[in-house]
């Protein structure tokens, strides 16, 4: 193992190699030239790296150059991110996973011009297809029009959506479902 430089040394070393503008795939001569490798029985190098990074935070500490990095957010910092949006989502659907909920939110504001206030208002439910959305909205708009039962099976229900109900409403899928929301 080499002799391993410490302290102000190693904070100039890599001052020095910065100033070089050293890409990041040089960074293991930077490493080497610090002492920070050793031999493997092959003969080829390995680097260390983690030595190296805690041998340079400790040298920045101790020349009062170390700045401490910004602790993680809690939860409930974080909860404070939350749009109004995002919670009016959160509680209208709340299968809907606290990871997905920002991008589901964004999607519905971004896509659809829903916000918090309309959100309700413009959910009109939740499918597993946008067919079986037509074919629920087409039965709700036109209560008293059944259709006969030997025609049903024939009628393309997802034609219906793209032709018919997407000037009207917009579908959000999401894990298997179509979220469906008046225009």
């Amino acid at each position: 193992m080499a002799h391993r430089v410490t302290g102000n040394g190693l904070a100039t070393l890599v001052a020095d190699f910065s100033t070089d503008n050293v890409p990041f795939y040089n960074r293991p001569r930077m490493v080497a030239a610090a002492g920070y490798y050793s031999y493997k029985i092959d003969g080829s190098i390995r680097f260390h790296f983690v030595d190296f990074y805690e041998a340079l935070i400790r040298a920045k500490k101790d020349l009062g150059i170390w700045v401490e990095p910004t602790p993680e957010p809690n939860e409930e910092e974080e909860e404070d991110n939350w749009t109004d949006l995002d919670r009016a989502v959160m509680r209208q659907f709340p299968e809907v996973d606290e990871d997905d909920v920002c991008d589901f939110s964004d999607s519905l504001s971004t896509d659809f011009c829903i916000t918090a206030e309309s959100l309700s208002e413009q959910f009109v439910g939740k499918y597993e297809s946008e067919k079986e959305a037509a074919k629920a909205i087409y039965e709700n708009e036109n209560p008293d029009n059944t259709i006969p039962l030997v025609l049903e099976p024939h009628i393309d229900w997802q034609g219906v959506w793209d032709y018919t109900y997407t000037h009207t409403y917009n579908s959000h899928e999401h894990n298997c479902s179509f979220y469906i929301f008046s225009a």
